[in-house]
């Protein structure tokens, strides 16, 4: 098993804001920062799966958002983060298969499949596939996806 951490901390490069490193086994495997935007994670190019713990993803995502400010004043939104990159066009589908007690959430970036929630073992876990570019993803889009997947995996175990 993978062990995941999270180190807050401040990006001298960004005038000192708070920026969250995701780890898996002590190895930089994405960051959480601020921009004009709002929130987002960049996932690193990585050529091998990423499986995430859903519980301990979420966690993380809502203890980032109680830290991060969420309104900038006029002088700070000048020295916010502000990377040029493109945020692609996300989408999850939610599907049931054959089976009515099994889902799995299939999440799209720009039309192509690049990770899938899915519950093994008991356990909920969003596992991210190989990606030679990396990927960015507004936190606030993959918090709701990741709550209501949480919630319509709950309603299919109650049955």
């Amino acid at each position: 098993m993978k062990q995941w951490e999270a180190d807050f901390g401040n990006d001298p490069y960004d005038d000192y804001n708070l920026i969250v490193e995701i780890l898996c086994d002590d190895r930089d495997v994405a960051v959480i920062k601020q921009s004009h935007g709002g929130a987002f994670i960049n996932w690193y190019p990585h050529d091998e799966e990423l499986i995430v713990p859903l519980d301990w993803l979420s966690g993380l995502l809502l203890e980032t958002k109680q830290r991060l400010p969420e309104i900038y004043d006029s002088e700070r939104d000048s020295n916010t983060s502000k990377n040029n990159f493109i945020i692609g066009q996300w989408s999850a589908t939610f599907d049931q298969a054959c089976d009515e007690h099994n889902l799995s959430v299939k999440i799209l970036c720009d039309n192509e499949n690049v990770a899938v929630i899915q519950k093994d073992y008991g356990s909920l876990f969003v596992k991210w596939y190989p990606n030679s570019e990396g990927l960015i993803i507004l936190l606030e889009w993959l918090s709701g996806l990741i709550f209501e997947a949480t919630r319509r995996f709950s309603e299919l175990s109650e049955h």
